[in-house]
């Protein structure tokens, strides 16, 4: 009682038995308690023991260095998705996008998406929820730009700059989780954009991306590939590969060529291809 008083905890005068002793020191406790707590997350955030889901976390972690954790975090959820291909072939004037699935869920959503009456196809990396959510966004500002100008103004630079503007916000804290998104765009003529959840733009250069996976394979191509057959083997021959798999596999292929615009292949001529890899790889 005596140090209460001290500490201006009690006033004068006031009796304080044993059990109100007992529930001030409760109390001094469970402040204690609560302080460590509120605590916590700045310690964690010093640590450099990384993992992929712990961008879900509300409040901002940053490292001594000055980097955003949950953003980091965020572009790691890519890696645990399958593998996709995504190989420019200019002598042939088109692209060439490929995924593997599980052929035990045909019905599953689809990576490979084509946005509707456009020729941008995008692939979706990372947490599907997210990717769908971006994905909505995109096609409502597609919409309002098809009130406004007509088809043809909807670019896959504006479609990229719609997602990035999306992941701006979360990026920078305020309470908002990043979005655990990577998406590729194309187009029929060769342009390849990739969004981060930063809320940053890439420019893909190179002919052969690959977005997704563990990336502990390197891609064999070496030159261009003379026909379209030989291309889909090659792809569907890494991606096995890669994946590490050849049972209940089954794969999503879309074709963007300047001539023709989008070719989804049919189950039938996927299910061709596939056999033909697996004989080829006994």
């Amino acid at each position: 009682a005596m140090r209460l008083f001290s500490f201006g905890l009690l006033p004068r005068g006031v009796f304080v038995n044993y059990p109100t002793c007992i529930m001030f020191s409760i109390l001094k406790k469970s402040l204690l308690l609560l302080t460590i707590f509120l605590w916590l997350p700045i310690s964690v955030a010093g640590n450099s023991n990384y993992h992929p889901y712990f961008y879900d976390q509300t409040h901002a972690q940053f490292t001594p260095d000055g980097r955003l954790l949950q953003v980091e975090y965020a572009s790691l959820a890519a890696t645990h998705s399958s593998p996709c291909l995504i190989w420019r072939l200019p002598d042939l004037g088109m692209t060439l996008l490929m995924t593997p699935k599980l052929s035990s869920a045909p019905m599953s959503q689809n990576r490979l998406i084509s946005l509707f009456d456009s020729d941008l196809v995008v692939c979706l990396s990372g947490v599907l929820s997210d990717s769908l959510a971006l994905l909505t966004k995109v096609q409502e500002v597609q919409n309002d730009f098809f009130e406004l100008y007509g088809t043809k103004v909807f670019s896959i630079e504006t479609a990229a700059q719609a997602i990035a503007q999306e992941c701006i916000q979360p990026a920078i804290g305020g309470g908002i989780r990043p979005y655990g998104s990577t998406i590729v765009l194309c187009d029929p003529s060769g342009k390849i954009l990739q969004t981060d959840p930063s809320g940053a733009i890439l420019t893909i250069d190179k002919n052969v991306h690959i977005v997704g996976g563990k990336g502990n394979i390197k891609f064999p191509h070496q030159g261009a590939s003379t026909t379209l057959a030989e291309a889909l083997e090659q792809g569907a021959t890494y991606l096995l590969k890669a994946i590490d798999s050849k049972k209940d596999v089954w794969f999503e292929v879309i074709v963007l060529s300047k001539d023709k615009g989008v070719y989804r292949l049919s189950d039938r001529q996927i299910s061709t291809l596939l056999n033909k890899v697996l004989i080829e790889t006994k």
